[in-house]
């Protein structure tokens, strides 16, 4: 079943516009083996839901501003889509999500602090995924249906800062094995999954960057033949904000990845890599908006004349 499928990560760039979305609904037909999508939401929106988050507990309640700057942001995206029902969900879960907190708190590092954001910051991927990116393909032909993580994708009881755990019952393969043979696309959730051995539908944040892990963690369990991670972003031997003009990579290795992400390289996480690079599944990171192409992430790569990869920077 898995063997000839695409595991596609769509960047924040893809939820940012109802344009850019489009975009990815039609590359998603050019190629029917892309059948396992996990979308990001839109671009400064977890900023957004994280404060949120965070007003809810030290103030009781959010502030009108944070508040119309998340809705907002939905009414555009569903007005632009002709998609007004999502958008009456997309708020609903909002308002439930945010009044499921009681109380008030002077400290955000409590456990239950820390939990209730871990519920609200992958908002964005779940409404992305369920209300926007669902109906699109559905409307566009493609029999889709949206999945959650709970249940099927386990990590480590650390809010904000999960790791996945291996899971050897393949559930989450089992899972989407069975949903294939219905639909023609699976628009799994990313950037969160269950509390290992946590109360019943307990969620866990990943770090920031999760989507690309949930992305790379479900290639690997499905044994994908490609893992796209679609953006805004090429690799470049250097940073655009250091180095004026950087050449591009058109292949590195996943060690080499791996050494530039340890170094403050952020296109993809370290977690992200692993999983494929342990079934040796190509990494595809795409361009799709700046023409600057593909850069292949493989076990090898040919020699290209430069002694260095690339080089990474922190400040």
């Amino acid at each position: 079943m898995a063997s000839n499928l695409v595991v596609v990560k769509s960047g924040g760039h893809h939820a940012l516009k109802a344009k850019r979305t489009k975009k990815l609904v039609k590359i998603i037909l050019e190629d029917r083996r892309r059948r396992v999508i996990i979308p990001s939401g839109p671009k400064g929106m977890t900023d957004d839901l994280i404060a949120a988050a965070q007003e809810s507990i030290l103030r009781g309640s959010v502030t009108r501003e944070t508040y119309k700057k998340v809705i907002d942001k939905w009414e555009e995206l569903c007005n632009d889509h002709n998609l007004p029902k999502s958008y009456r969900s997309v708020k609903n879960l909002f308002d439930k999500t945010l009044n499921s907190y009681s109380g008030q708190s002077i400290n955000l590092d409590t456990l239950k602090a820390r939990r209730f954001i871990d519920k609200v910051a992958p908002l964005g991927e779940i409404s992305q995924a369920d209300y926007i990116l669902v109906p699109l393909l559905n409307r566009a032909g493609l029999k889709a249906i949206s999945l959650s993580p709970i249940g099927l994708i386990y990590g480590s009881d650390e809010p904000g800062n999960a790791s996945i755990l291996p899971d050897p019952n393949k559930k989450l393969k089992r899972k989407i094995d069975e949903l294939l043979k219905e639909y023609g696309v699976v628009v799994l959730h990313g950037y969160y999954c269950s509390v290992q051995n946590g109360k019943r539908g307990e969620i866990v944040a990943l770090p920031r960057g999760g989507t690309d892990t949930s992305g790379g963690h479900a290639a690997g369990e499905l044994g994908a033949l490609v893992y796209e991670n679609r953006s805004d972003n090429s690799i470049m031997r250097a940073s655009p904000k250091v180095v004026q003009n950087p050449l591009k990579l058109d292949e590195i290795t996943y060690r080499e990845a791996l050494e530039l992400t340890f170094m403050g390289f952020g296109i993809l996480t370290d977690e992200a890599i692993r999983p494929c690079m342990n079934k040796l599944i190509p990494i595809h990171v795409i361009d799709d908006f700046n023409g600057s192409g593909i850069t292949k992430i493989l076990r090898y790569r040919k020699p290209d004349g430069y002694e260095v990869a690339g080089v990474a920077h922190k400040p």
